[in-house]
């Protein structure tokens, strides 16, 4: 099964070691693993509300600036 629990080393080498420990996590547990990311809907919608809300905090807290082209610009982002 898994080795003891181990310390990633840093920089590039250190995350692929991170991935490898992950793969093996995921087969040895019978979960799979794919070799690229799969984005599935609810993730990536999950991800835009949170992108949206972010954005909007900022805009809320940014100095008064000259907006006026964004709102033909952008999408309304308040719903």
């Amino acid at each position: 099964m898994l080795e003891e629990a181990r310390e990633p080393a840093a920089g590039p080498a250190g995350v692929a070691g991170v991935a490898a420990l992950v793969r093996e996590f995921h087969e040895a547990f019978g979960l799979g693993a794919a070799d690229t990311p799969v984005p599935r809907p609810d993730s990536w919608r999950l991800r835009i509300a949170l992108l949206r809300e972010e954005f909007e905090e900022y805009v809320d807290a940014a100095e008064p600036v000259t907006w006026s082209r964004w709102p033909t610009r952008w999408p309304t982002w308040r719903t």
